[in-house]
């Protein structure tokens, strides 16, 4: 059989016709390869704080204060700012460290921890109990709480607010509903 692709495409495909030989003797290789290979583990990653100053801060709202995280060089400043969209597992250790990273590579980063007002997400274990509060979080308010976080940031005078960025790790892929909801 004859494949019609393009030039570059053919020269990821094998130079000869793949047989039912060829094949087995390829999936006798990867099994063994496989069987001999080491499982991978999730091993947590703590970026230390040496010459970073890192903390636990509180965010004021208008409608009440959120957890948050923030890490910045020690000296110098004021820095650029990085805002940190966390994952659905809220303020977790993995989001903590990502800022320890980025002030690392001399940002003021923080990340608000949006569901404060709702559930300490780290302390649930399932999808099942997260999603329903989740999707409580209308755009309207998310926003509103991003907000109150970049005044923080300003508050500190060791932000450069000409320079920020977000760069985020969920509350994306949905789609926007009337009224401010989402659909998670």
């Amino acid at each position: 059989m004859a494949l019609e692709l393009e030039q570059d495409m053919k020269g990821m495909l094998p130079e000869k016709d793949f047989d039912r030989r060829d094949f087995i003797w390829s999936a006798l290789g990867a099994s063994a390869a496989l069987a001999l290979s080491r499982s991978a583990s999730a091993q947590e990653i703590t970026t230390d704080t040496e010459g970073i100053a890192a903390a636990d801060v509180s965010i004021p709202t208008g409608t009440g204060n959120l957890r948050g995280y923030r890490a910045m060089p020690a000296e110098g400043g004021p820095f650029p700012v990085a805002l940190v969209a966390a994952e659905i597992f809220g303020l977790n250790h993995y989001m903590k460290d990502i800022c320890r990273r980025l002030a690392k590579a001399g940002y003021y980063a923080i990340v608000p921890d949006l569901y404060t007002r709702k559930a300490d997400l780290t302390k649930l274990t399932s999808m099942a109990e997260i999603r329903p509060i989740v999707s409580t979080k209308y755009d309207t308010e998310l926003v509103s709480d991003y907000d109150a976080t970049v005044e923080f940031a300003r508050a500190s005078f060791n932000a450069d607010m000409t320079r920020m960025a977000i760069t985020g790790f969920c509350r994306g892929g949905r789609t926007p509903l009337r009224g401010g909801q989402s659909e998670a």
